[in-house]
């Protein structure tokens, strides 16, 4: 299988909002270097020639900032947790490929867009093997689409200047995600893998339910007395992909869990 088709359906798992395949993220990594174990208990590989690099970058827009996740404008009043872009560059023989996971709420298509190929004219990794994707934050940036050029718009109106965008944060963002490509690929080593599963059951639920009128209602208010049951289940299962250096140092870890995200309290 081409390195490009992983990573295809790598982005598939990140969807949050359904049900997924099971191990996908434990399975992918093993399909790209030609492995085909099955998978369930931990295992390992030390494959011929795998290396892999690793960098972490800094992506928190200043405060104040409009933040995102909801239909109201909301403002940042101050950092509980820094936002990141961590991204994981790997190589074998002459395939290589890129995976960059950003703390937003979604990844604007015309900033992944130029940011894949700049990454790649500067490592030589194909656009085609780079994946952008969002952890799905409902309080990170509020950076891009109709709802921002609506806030931003209405404050020039107003005031002439947007003063909450001090910064062109999609041109830091763009940037920050090509430098952690680049500090990734940089870091090439020779690794090797190991690969399991674990369950996580006391985050999630189901936002449908049945209620006592027969009816089903998405999101019917917490504690609602006319709920029945939920109307569908949910994906406990944590699939698990361990990135170990020669020395038996753990440098990384790729987890995938089916969780849309929406805490802000």
């Amino acid at each position: 299988m081409e390195v490009r088709w992983i990573v295809a359906l790598f982005l598939t798992t990140d969807t949050g909002d359904g049900p997924m395949k099971k191990s996908l993220l434990v399975v992918l990594l093993l399909m790209l270097f030609g492995w085909g174990w099955p998978v369930g208990s931990a295992r390992s590989a030390d494959a011929a020639g795998l290396q892999a690099g690793i960098a972490v970058v800094e992506i928190t827009p200043p405060i104040p900032y409009r933040m995102s996740g909801y239909f109201s404008e909301r403002l940042s009043t101050g950092i509980k947790d820094r936002l990141k872009a961590r991204a994981i560059v790997f190589r074998q023989g002459q395939a290589q490929s890129a995976l960059v996971f950003c703390d937003l709420v979604g990844m604007s298509p015309q900033i992944s867009k130029r940011a894949r190929e700049r990454a790649g004219r500067f490592t030589g990794i194909p656009v085609s093997h780079i994946a952008v994707a969002a952890t799905h934050s409902h309080t990170g940036p509020l950076y891009f689409g109709a709802l921002r050029a609506h806030f931003h718009n209405k404050a020039v109106a107003e005031h002439g200047r947007d003063r909450y965008e001090v910064v062109d944060y999609p041109a830091l963002l763009e940037n920050r995600i090509v430098q952690s490509i680049r500090l990734a690929h940089s870091a090439l080593k020779p690794v090797s893998l190991r690969c399991g599963t674990a369950r996580e059951e006391r985050l999630s639920f189901n936002r449908r339910f049945f209620l006592k009128n027969g009816s089903v209602r998405f999101n019917p208010g917490q504690r609602n007395p006319n709920i029945v049951r939920a109307a569908g289940p949910i994906d406990p299962e944590v699939g698990l992909v361990q990135i170990i250096a020669r020395d038996g140092k753990p440098i990384g870890l790729l987890t995938s869990f089916a969780l849309h995200l929406d805490t802000v309290g």
